[in-house]
This record gives C-alpha cells, structure tokens and sequence, in this order.
C-alpha cells in the first residue's frame, strides 16, 4: 500500500514538473519566435543602414573634396605675389589702375582653367585702398555693397580662421537680377610679408555643383539624400524639392535607436529610417532616408519562418524534457546528499562519478572544491609561520643595530652611530602595521633616512633636492610610494654615470590631485626600458623595501583607480623623470608611529 501510494505520488511530482516544464518551454519558444522575428528586422534596417551609409560618405568625400578644390582656388589667389603687390599699390591716375584691373584678370584667367570654375560664378578681391577687382560669368550683377556690409573683415579676424563659408544663401545680387542661392567663401588678403590685411576675397558658388557631381549616385527603396550645411539648410536634394530649407521641417525630429548609428524620423506619411554622415572640416552634413515600410515588406516571410522555428523548438522540447526528467532526478539525488555530509563536519567526501554530463560537471568542481579548501588550509598554516618569522627577525635586527649604536656612541664614531640611526628608523617604519597609508610628511622623512644610507654608501657622490609644497605634507599617499623610485635612479640611473649626480624630489597639489616627480640626471632609458620596468615582475630588488617600480604602479591603480599610476618620460644619457598622480586625501591621525625608541634605550 505504502509502495503504491509512493508510486503515485512520484508519477504524480513527475507530472507536474513534465507539464510545468511544457509550460515553461512553450512560453519560452513563443518569446524566441518573436525575438527572432525583431531581430530579423533589426539585422535588416542595419544592413540596409551601413550600405546607405556608405553611400552617404562617399557623398560626404565628394562634397569635401569639392569644397577643398574652392579652397585651393583661394590659396592659389592668397598666395600669388603679383595679386599682393597689386593689393597694396596706391594708384595716382587712372591709368595706372586699369593697368593694375588688366593685370588682375589675367592671374584670374590663368586660374581659370580649373574645372571647377565651371560652377564658381563669380570672383571678387576686396582692397582696403578701395579697389575692387573681378572675374567671372556673374561678377557685374553682384551688389557690393551687400558685400561690404557684412564687415567680414572683423568677422575673420575675430574667427583667426584663414576661411569662412557662409552655406546656402540668397545671392548678393543688384536688382533687378533674379533672386538666385549661391554657396560662398570669404579670405582675408594679406600684403607680401604676410604681416597687414590689404583686403578680402569673396568667392560665390552654385549648389548646382552637387547635382551634376551626385547624378549618378544609385538610390534604391525609394530612398532619398540631403546636403546640407552648417546652419541645417538644405543644400542638395536627391529629389530636386525641398532646397533651401531646414531639415529639420522636412524629416521632423529623430529618435535614436538603441546603440546603433541610425535613427528613425516619425512622418504621418510613414516612419523613416535615417542615416546622417557628418563632413567634420565644415560641419556640413548628408542625410539618407528610406521609408520602414520598404524594409518590412516581406515581413510575412519571416512570420511564417518564425512560426516553423516555434513548431520545431516545441516538439523537440517535448522530447528531449522527458528523457532529462527520467535520468537527472536520481544522480543528483545522490550528489545533493553526499554535499549535504559536509555540514556535519566530513571534510574528506567525494562524490565518485564517471558522468560526462552537466552533473558530472557539477560533482568534478565539489570535488575540485574540497581540494582547493584542504590546499588552502594547509598553505595558512605556512603563510602564518612565515608571518611569526617576519615579526621576530626585525625586531632582532633593530636590537642588535641599537646595541651597535651604543658601541659606536662610546667610541666616539659619530658616523656610524648616524647611519645606524637612519637605518633603524627605516627598520621600525618597515615594521609598523598600522595599515598601507601614511602622511607625506612620514613618506618624506623616511625617504631622507633612506638617501642618507646611500649618500654615505656611494661617498656622497650625488645629492638630492626637496621642492615639497607645505600643503602637501599632511595628505595621505601609501607606503613606500617614493623609495622605490629614489631606488631605481639611483641604481640604474646614478650609478653608471660618470661623475657628479642630481636627484629632484617634487610634490605639489593640482586640480584636487596629489602629485609627485623624481628627477635625475642619468643615464636615462630608452623606450623599451621603460616598457619592461612597468610591466615586469622582478623578483630580486636591490633596495630596501623589495618593492619594485611595477609593484607601485599596480598599488595604486587597484587602490585608487586605473586612471592613477606612475607616467615616466626620459632620453638616453641626459634625465628620467617620474611621475607618480595619486587623488588628493586629507590626513587621518595613525598611532603607533612615534620615533620615541630614538629618545632613550627602549628595547624591542
């Protein structure tokens, strides 16, 4: 009876976990087929964007090279002496002016041949000496004194840019000329040595340029382009409509999708997909539109695919659920109690299994686990006789070297009995676990304890400079963060130089960041050298700490953040210059750290 009812009760659990899985697998099959019919979509609009946006630079690369050819124009005139000298003569008859007009057309003509003047349409050279001097097909319909009024004089010196373009506008025409839209380039005119403005040229262009140049571009899904200029009016349209006007009137406003480099233009007439391409030497810009309606056209092709993949997804799911519910229940049965024997204190189980299957996964990683903690327990027990060691071997060294003080003290070698000092300050420093940060000042005093040994050692060889802002002496920085680096110049840097050496040690406060430099006048190091000091592990360190250049760098980002660190800059045989950027932290009080071993004969 019992076993029956144990039975039904089983089948009846394996039943709702089969059907709720159903559940759960149909629900997921249904959101699959519809992700995939969004992201069929999405593939498709991006694809059809990158090769609109194709298109759209290599629109933009002609607009710019035209622009440039322009440019080149006014260089050539810019640059011409003959134009200058003209510029600047004063005339005293008639005579001598025509001559100077006469001569003036004739550097124009010889410019002329340029294809690109088949779209300038007028040329006009401004002088201060109230001269004007012309060329082109439309030059005699223009209105000077439209011109003039601009007082682009001002405007361009205030710019201290060599042009100006002014984008699309109505033409500066007399009346009663018919009203026409030019493009121009204003340049200011100098004298021979470049030094005074003799005047300005103005160069006008027609947007017809763009429609000759572009006629060939191929658009399809009745997609269509705008060029535009740097105040957004319509320059170019593909459709020959809607020139000369904002853009934004004519595509409404945007809405940027997601991450991706299009966006899509809501439009009573139908949304639109449009891509922008920016001419950044002038700010100009080419937009590419194509209806979404063009795009999801076949979308009941990929309804009717997403449909299938559903199907299949949940026939296969049926299948595959019932075989997964039959063969997982009882290995991780089996698994879950032999876990559960951990917590009545058996740290020796394994659970034995030649599976090859997740919960074969599952059962290597508690197996692996349960090594690894063995492993770690062991290596504690290592790690916290090293640290007994660590704590009793400096305090004999400092015992011994203050009992060689006091030798040193009675025999009256007061050098000896200074550089012990500095030495076991440095040894109770290095020894004093009041936590990674110390005040600048400690770091400071340290590091003059330090340079004093090594002053002695290399018989005053070198000497080193403070230039440490007062301000600065209370900020927090970590342990030997100055040290390593007085270290690395003086061994490598110092130390095979010839002669007298240098070492600056600054420290200065900037924009609420804490910085430090050390100077030398070494050898210096090439770039690979620095590379390698910055990015290899040493091992074996010469110096008092054992801690190297890299292990300072590597202390400061994990504790600061990546954009803190160690920048260094040198040249071969002249300096090294290190700098070390840490962020600004007010001083916190650290007990612990009084020298009061050095007032008296306190043991340790």
């Amino acid at each position: 009876m019992k076993n029956t009812r144990f039975f039904s009760i089983r089948k009846s659990i394996r039943n709702r976990i089969f059907y709720s899985s159903m559940l759960i697998m149909t629900l997921l099959a249904v959101v699959l087929s519809i992700r995939s019919y969004q992201v069929s979509i999405n593939i498709l609009q991006e694809k059809v964007s990158d090769t609109l946006h194709e298109t759209l630079s290599y629109v933009g690369n002609s607009v710019e090279k035209v622009l440039l050819q322009v440019e080149q124009v006014s260089d050539f005139i810019f640059t011409n002496v003959n134009v200058r000298r003209i510029l600047e003569k004063k005339h005293h008859s008639e005579s001598e002016r025509l001559e100077s007009v006469h001569r003036m057309d004739e550097i124009l003509t010889n410019y002329s041949i340029a294809p690109i003047f088949n779209h300038i349409p007028a040329i006009r050279i401004f002088g201060k000496n109230g001269e004007e001097y012309s060329f082109g097909k439309e030059v005699y319909e223009l209105d000077s004194k439209k011109i003039r009024a601009l007082d682009i004089e001002s405007v361009l010196e205030k710019s201290n840019e060599p042009f100006l373009w002014t984008g699309i506008h109505e033409a500066y025409l007399q009346q009663p000329f018919h009203k026409k839209y030019h493009i121009s380039l204003f340049r200011l005119m100098k004298d021979e040595n470049y030094n005074e403005v003799t005047g300005f040229l103005y160069i006008s262009m027609e947007p017809a340029l763009f429609e000759s140049m572009l006629k060939e571009v191929n658009l399809q899904n009745k997609s269509e382009i705008y060029i535009t200029d740097s105040q957004n009016k319509i320059i170019y349209h593909s459709e020959q409509k809607n020139k000369f006007t904002d853009i934004e009137s004519v595509i409404g406003t945007l809405q940027k999708q997601d991450d991706s480099d299009f966006y899509i233009s809501e439009d009573p007439k139908g949304n639109k997909l449009v891509s922008i391409y920016t001419i950044t030497p002038y700010n100009w810009k080419v937009y590419g539109t194509i209806p979404v309606d063009t795009l999801i056209s076949d979308n009941s092709k990929i309804i009717l695919n997403s449909f299938i993949i559903f199907a299949l997804i949940f026939i296969l799911a049926c299948i595959v659920w019932y075989f997964i519910l039959t063969r997982i229940t009882k290995p991780l049965k089996e698994l879950a109690y032999t876990m559960s024997s951990v917590d009545e204190g058996n740290m020796y189980v394994k659970y034995e299994s030649d599976r090859e299957d997740e919960i074969g996964l599952v059962a290597n990683s508690f197996n692996y686990m349960m090594d690894k903690m063995h492993s770690l327990f062991n290596n504690l027990l290592d790690e916290q006789y090293k640290v007994l060691q660590s704590q009793i071997n400096p305090h004999f060294l400092y015992n011994t070297l203050n009992s060689i003080r006091w030798m040193a003290i009675l025999h009256g070698a007061n050098n000896i009995k200074d550089v012990i000092d500095a030495l076991s300050r440095l040894i109770m420093k290095s020894m004093n676990n009041n936590g990674q940060f110390i005040t600048v000042e400690e770091e400071i005093d340290s590091l003059k304890d330090y340079i004093y040994i090594q002053k002695i050692r290399y018989n005053n060889s070198f000497d080193v400079e403070f230039d440490v802002q007062d301000e600065v002496l209370k900020c927090q920085c970590i342990r030997f963060i100055l040290q390593p680096q007085v270290e690395n110049a003086i061994f490598h840097g110092l130390e095979p130089k010839e002669g007298f050496g240098l070492i600056r040690v600054s420290a200065w406060l900037e924009e609420g960041h804490l910085n430090f430099e050390v100077w030398d006048n070494g050898v210096g190091m090439s770039e690979d050298q620095i590379h390698r000091l910055l990015t290899e592990n040493r091992k074996k360190e010469r110096g008092l700490s054992g801690i190297g250049v890299r292990n300072v760098n590597d202390r400061i980002k994990m504790i600061y953040g990546k954009q803190y660190g160690i920048q260094i800059k040198s040249r071969v045989g002249e300096y090294t210059c290190v700098k070390i950027t840490i962020p600004n932290k007010t001083e916190i009080k650290v007990t612990g750290c009084e020298d009061e071993i050095y007032k008296g004969e306190k043991d340790v």
